[in-house]
């Protein structure tokens, strides 16, 4: 529990907020908020270029929800929201909805214990949450009622795989010690514990579900299959920081990783099938994040502490060797943002600053290039900020919600 607390702490304060927008992409995020006091017409941003007025995603709805947001997820390709609220003054107080993509609410329920983390399918007809009573429930999604509960689920988080249709629980606060994860079924009914001989860290799935990648404490990574049979293992020469996974035919690298070195700093490593996919990279600045894009033929890496922010995105080199296409570094930290994610060719960055006592906050775009293509400020109350995100397969449309329940949706150009 101490692990998962700290896990969240550095979350909240250290992480980016990157979210990936390919050329067919739908995308959902919790943004950064403002006070209510008036944005001033130019704030600096550290990137290239000036935002195209005819590309700036237009305003499709807006809406105020009854609680404070919590969570928020997006069908991939239905482009249903799915909602996590919690009700002042109300018994029970915890609130989980979802709503169309033109914003109509479809229907919401109350449920007795907080949701700790949720998942619903890219077409929006399997939901699966956890709570913090260690339930895991099945919704249904045409009703929002509990089809099963699993009782003592070990404090996982569950992830979807739709083609399997098997619900991946990932233990990722030793939980249950020595399992890595817990796999059920759509119904509930479990099927596997996989068992690893350390802590677990971290998990990615590629979007394609093909490979799984665990890293483990003392810098053990281990690759997995579709069929959860161990593929692949490497030893690190430090800690993880964090990792990610990306598997296609065309793939350069299969996965890629941060890690703290001693005396030497922090490296970014990746591994793929090919010699020339096996790389290693010293970095000078202390970063929080690394994306591979779904193809493996990206990576992106995000750092944000006392020295400031540095964002960069790695691509093969003349020589075979991954080289920076582009980087961007601002003196001045971050006063919050989340994690990153990557996929297709232009990124999506939400983060907030506070200057002379306003708050800045964001959501904009980075072409392959590195170059700002657009940029929407956010005013909401004080105190509300950037929660949560996801992404959707299907282009057009961007949710945008800060945990004081606002949200709204955009369409993307």
């Amino acid at each position: 529990m101490v692990k998962r607390m700290v896990k969240r702490m550095v979350l909240r304060f250290t992480h980016a907020h990157w979210s990936a927008l390919a050329t067919v992409a739908m995308v959902a995020i919790i943004a950064c908020s403002t006070s209510r006091l008036n944005l001033p017409e130019k704030h600096e941003l550290p990137f290239a270029g000036t935002p195209n007025p005819s590309d700036q995603p237009q305003l499709l709805w807006k809406q105020n929800l009854e609680g404070k947001l919590t969570d928020l997820s997006v069908a991939a390709e239905s482009g249903q929201t799915l909602l996590t609220q919690v009700l002042d003054n109300q018994t029970p107080p915890n609130l989980l909805s979802l709503r169309s993509p033109s914003g109509d609410l479809l229907w919401s329920t109350k449920l007795e214990s907080p949701v700790r983390s949720q998942a619903i399918s890219s077409k929006g007809d399997w939901i699966v949450i956890g709570t913090y009573e260690d339930e895991l429930i099945g919704i249904d999604p045409k009703n929002g009622a509990s089809l099963w509960k699993v009782e003592d689920s070990g404090m996982c988080r569950p992830m979807l795989l739709e083609k399997s249709r098997q619900v991946l629980c990932f233990h990722d606060d030793d939980a249950i010690p020595g399992v890595g994860f817990t796999v059920f079924d759509a119904q509930g009914q479990r099927k596997l514990a996989f068992k690893v001989p350390g802590d677990p860290l971290l998990l990615k799935i590629s979007r394609d579900e093909s490979l799984i990648v665990l890293g483990l404490v003392k810098g053990r990574v281990w690759l997995i299959d579709g069929q959860f049979n161990k593929v692949g293992e490497r030893q690190l020469d430090g800690e993880i920081v964090d990792i990610s996974v990306a598997a296609t035919r065309q793939a350069e690298v299969q996965w890629s990783a941060l890690i703290n070195v001693s005396r030497l700093g922090q490296k970014l490593v990746g591994m793929g099938d090919s010699p020339k996919a096996r790389w290693e990279q010293l970095l000078e600045l202390p970063h929080q994040q690394v994306e591979l894009s779904a193809d493996g033929s990206q990576c992106a890496v995000y750092g944000n502490g006392p020295r400031g922010q540095s964002i960069s995105s790695w691509g093969p080199g003349p020589r075979g060797n991954w080289v920076s296409k582009w980087s961007y570094r601002a003196p001045r930290y971050a006063d919050y943002n989340q994690r990153i994610d990557l996929a297709g060719t232009q990124t999506i960055l939400g983060f907030e600053e506070v200057t002379a006592n306003t708050r800045h906050s964001h959501v904009l775009a980075l072409s392959p290039e590195g170059k700002l293509t657009w940029d929407i400020p956010f005013m909401s109350e004080e105190g509300a900020y950037l929660y949560a995100r996801g992404i959707t397969h299907t282009p057009g449309l961007m949710v945008v919600g800060t945990d004081d329940g606002q949200i709204s949706a955009y369409r993307i150009r």
